[in-house]
């Protein structure tokens, strides 16, 4: 049986607490640099300090107390977004993608965020995501990685709407 756990208490976390979170989740993130650069930095600085502030939110999926995936969101005055949804190499094809996409809509209160999914996801992630409603607004070439599309669903990156889908 898979849990889903949320790391989020806003107003109670210090950053300290959200370092040891995010060691424990390292783990699971370890190579997510190849595809998108600078994701460590990110998940640090940014995830870091969006935990403490409120505005970001980490679902945690466990199967026998172990970490098989995770969620990493983002709701603010201007974006509601999932930026991260990951599940591990040996808990895939499992469900958890779907229990976690599930509880991420649920953090959402109905209203569908934008994730983008990179050309090398996007033919295991695009069924699940069409299925719970979502929409391809865009494809970006070489927007995180050179040479790489990176598909964007339900918004726009840089909140501009492109002139045409690529």
């Amino acid at each position: 049986m898979v849990q889903i756990e949320k790391v989020f208490q806003y107003g109670a976390l210090t950053m300290p607490m959200v370092t040891g979170h995010l060691r424990a989740v390292a783990p699971l993130l370890l190579g997510l640099d190849a595809d998108y650069p600078g994701f460590t930095n990110w998940l640090q600085t940014k995830v870091g300090f969006g935990l403490v502030l409120g505005e970001r939110e980490i679902l945690l999926a466990k199967h026998r107390g172990k970490i098989a995936g995770l969620a990493i969101l983002k709701s603010s005055l201007t974006e509601n977004k999932i930026c991260t949804l990951l599940v591990a190499k040996s808990f895939r094809k499992c469900g958890i993608g779907r229990q976690l996409l599930d509880a991420s809509l649920r953090s959402f209160n109905g209203v569908l965020p934008m994730i983008t999914v990179s050309e090398k996801r996007v033919d295991s992630l695009a069924p699940l995501l069409l299925s719970k409603g979502f929409e391809l607004k865009d494809v970006r070439f070489s927007y995180y990685v050179s040479g790489m599309n990176e598909f964007v669903f339900n918004g726009y990156l840089d909140g501009c709407p492109p002139s045409y889908i690529h």
